[in-house]
């Protein structure tokens, strides 16, 4: 695994997406999807006190017919709620709301399932997308 170090958080992408899993959706809808994720598990993950629990898993891979992407990250369940996308703020200006709503809406838009779980201390964020998505039926038109 690659750990990469961002803020001392540290970061373990798996390997990189064939270019299959990335035609499901948008390059424009991948890149905020995945922004927003990583966004929010970073502002979770700078909160805790223990570095070493400090980490964000990110997984992206395709099974079954469909393509997965899940990032779990620890986070201070004494600074959160009940309601996880309402306790925090990404910056001053934008609150983490806000990045939830855009990753519920590209999943809407993509027929994608979002489901957010914790078990502990550990934030599991899962998107589910088909294969056969909007993106994909429409490029095999045009071919």
């Amino acid at each position: 695994m690659i750990k990469k170090k961002i803020k001392n958080v540290k970061y373990i992408p798996n390997d990189p997406p064939n270019q299959l899993t990335l035609v499901i959706i948008s390059a424009i809808g991948l890149y905020a999807l995945i922004n927003n994720i990583l966004s929010n598990a970073i502002e979770a993950s700078i909160k805790i006190k223990d570095e070493s629990s400090r980490i964000i898993d990110f997984n992206l891979r395709e099974e079954k017919g469909l393509v997965i992407l899940e990032v779990l990250n620890y986070f201070n369940k004494d600074e959160s709620n009940s309601n996880a996308s309402s306790s925090s703020k990404v910056d001053d200006s934008m609150p983490h709301d806000y990045g939830v709503k855009s990753i519920k809406y590209i999943c809407k838009m993509y027929d994608g399932i979002y489901k957010q779980t914790i078990n502990g201390n550990i934030f599991i964020t899962n998107i589910t997308f088909e294969k056969n998505s909007k993106i994909d039926k429409s490029q095999a038109n045009s071919n």
